[in-house]
């Protein structure tokens, strides 16, 4: 299992979206859930959680996106605390935590990473997983193209920071 290289703010299908990509390399996971919790850098406030979200899944083939509805308003803290952050450069820590089941052998499968503030970035994945068929059940992955974005508009960007 890994992660994008820095998490993003993506406008897609008329919204903003929180989103980190999860790649899967290994046989499918099952039964997902990935957990997102912007936390205080602070050393000796490491415990104080802004927020978390979480979300579920039933099977990871190789790529997902975590993503999270930013037009939600039950995501509205979450909207404004990453408002918050670009506009104001605060710091923050963003814990991303996804634990499953390998569907092989029944094992728990779990990952953990941290995301600084200077891994937000707004921008959009080319090309999702960049797949080829090379047959009728099997695709070859480029996985070089895992990290490879797009930037975001600056009216898009601008839009954000106003919503």
């Amino acid at each position: 299992m890994f992660t994008s290289e820095d998490c993003f703010i993506r406008f897609i299908y008329d919204k903003f979206w929180f989103s980190i990509r999860v790649g899967n390399r290994g046989a499918e996971v099952i039964n997902c859930k990935a957990s997102i919790e912007l936390l205080n850098p602070d050393d000796r406030h490491r415990d104080k959680i802004f927020i978390q979200v979480a979300e579920n899944l039933t099977l990871l083939v190789k790529t997902w996106y975590v993503d999270i509805d930013l037009t939600k308003k039950i995501n509205l803290r979450l909207l404004r605390k990453l408002q918050d952050v670009i506009n104001n450069d605060e710091e923050i820590l963003i814990r991303f935590l996804f634990t499953g089941i390998d569907q092989r052998n029944g094992t728990p499968v779990t990952f953990l990473k941290c995301f600084s503030s200077k891994n937000l970035k707004f921008g959009h994945w080319f090309n999702p997983v960049n797949a080829k068929n090379r047959g009728r059940n099997t695709f070859n992955f480029k996985w070089r193209n895992f990290n490879s974005i797009e930037p975001m508009d600056f009216e898009k960007v601008n839009e954000f920071k106003t919503l």
